[in-house]
């Protein structure tokens, strides 16, 4: 989303214009970002084999799945406010080519050049904001819960199927094949959607600079924004951390194919049910101890995955009870927080909403850098232990919260 010129709770305004004012089908833009939220996670299980190609240390094998989440964070910065702008259809559709481009850019050169095209195929998916935001400006009040529900969920499926999708395709055709594969998809998504999205055009609002300075100014004087988005980068850094060195682990320990890794990581897909039952929890005295207990989950999925014990805690079982946790954890706090950040501030939902999402990828790239560094120098045990401790603060002081309030 991008900035309070256009309320996504408000009626759209005289200065957005439609195609379709009761409402565009949601399959086109639900598939949008399904696959472009993918782009940010196709290199997580591939963490090894692109190290291995490009020659790039052990201890820096976390840039490969950093990357392309700092480019998202930086997207949300630079590029959102974009949709105050321009043409909000068009800018979809040259982030898509973007997209592609970047994608393909990254199978044809050495370390450098893939982790800055990396770097830019995060930066342009941030078109799942943009896709959201025109879904919901151009809908009907009465749809829009329907709207966001329906974007949300695909964007999940996106995120966990990702995973699976690159391990399978790397398996059989290598790793280079799952970005060539995504570079056709971006650009088939870029010829469609600039000739079946709704026009959106903004109205008059603040310039590009005060927009992006606005979201700094919001999490620093929010006190809402500045803890939940300060809560959820820390467990998002664990989950990153996570599904960084987990690959690497059930290929070093368990001698897993890429095959193998790709099937495990279908495990996160029940979190799109918790989504969906976290996004009805109607009351807000309710919220606190649901929070409180969605970290806990988090927290206790990684130290359980970390303990250096034999038997059920050091086997795929175990991993996959981790797992399962963990993504549950994390989503129900996303949903919980997100709602809470957007109920804060009425009057700027699109800059606290860049704001927080920044924060919140931010979080996941530090994530992915350090469990990569931990893994190489400590081993598992030792990088699921420290993962676990840095979501502990955030619990600690939601627990605390529940209690008080």
């Amino acid at each position: 989303m991008c900035d309070d010129a256009v309320d996504p709770v408000r009626p759209p305004s005289a200065g957005v214009r439609s195609r379709a004012s009761g409402g565009a089908p949601l399959a086109l833009p639900a598939l949008g970002c399904g696959l472009a939220a993918a782009n940010i996670y196709y290199s997580q299980p591939l963490v090894e084999p692109i190290r291995a190609s490009l020659d790039l240390p052990a201890e820096s094998a976390g840039l490969i799945a950093m990357a392309p989440q700092i480019g998202y964070a930086l997207g949300l910065v630079l590029l959102l406010p974009l949709c105050d702008l321009v043409e909000n259809r068009r800018l979809a559709g040259a982030l898509f080519c973007a997209c592609a481009l970047s994608a393909a850019m990254a199978t044809l050169g050495g370390a450098g050049l893939f982790l800055g095209a990396a770097l830019g195929l995060g930066l342009a998916s941030v078109v799942v904001q943009v896709l959201l935001l025109i879904a919901v400006s151009t809908s009907s009040e009465g749809r829009r819960g329907q709207v966001v529900g329906t974007l949300t969920s695909a964007l999940l499926v996106g995120v966990m199927l990702s995973r699976a999708f690159a391990g399978a395709v790397a398996e059989a055709l290598g790793w280079r094949a799952v970005f060539l594969l995504a570079a056709a998809a971006m650009l088939a998504l870029a010829l469609l959607m600039v000739r079946t999205l709704p026009i959106r055009r903004p109205g008059a609002g603040d310039d590009y600079l005060s927009t992006v300075g606005a979201m700094g100014r919001l999490l620093v004087a929010d006190p809402v924004l500045r803890r939940r988005s300060l809560h959820h980068a820390s467990a998002f850094a664990a989950f990153s951390l996570f599904w960084t060195i987990v690959p690497l682990h059930l290929t070093d320990r368990f001698h897993m194919s890429q095959i193998g890794v790709a099937a495990f990581s279908l495990t996160g897909t029940a979190s799109v049910v918790a989504a969906f039952l976290s996004g009805r929890v109607p009351d807000r005295d309710l919220r606190g101890p649901i929070t409180a207990g969605a970290l806990a989950a988090v927290v206790a999925a990684l130290l359980f995955a970390g303990a250096p014990v034999p038997a059920f805690a050091d086997s795929v079982a175990a991993l996959t009870c981790s797992s399962l946790v963990l993504c549950i954890g994390l989503t129900i706090h996303a949903v919980l927080a997100q709602r809470d950040v957007l109920s804060s501030r009425e009057d700027a939902h699109g800059r606290v909403n860049g704001a927080f999402m920044a924060a919140y990828f931010t979080g996941g790239a530090l994530g992915s850098a350090l469990g990569a560094w931990l893994y190489a120098t400590g081993g598992w045990h030792f990088a699921a232990l420290v993962g676990g401790l840095i979501p502990m603060p955030a619990f600690l002081h939601a627990a605390w919260r529940a209690r008080s309030h």
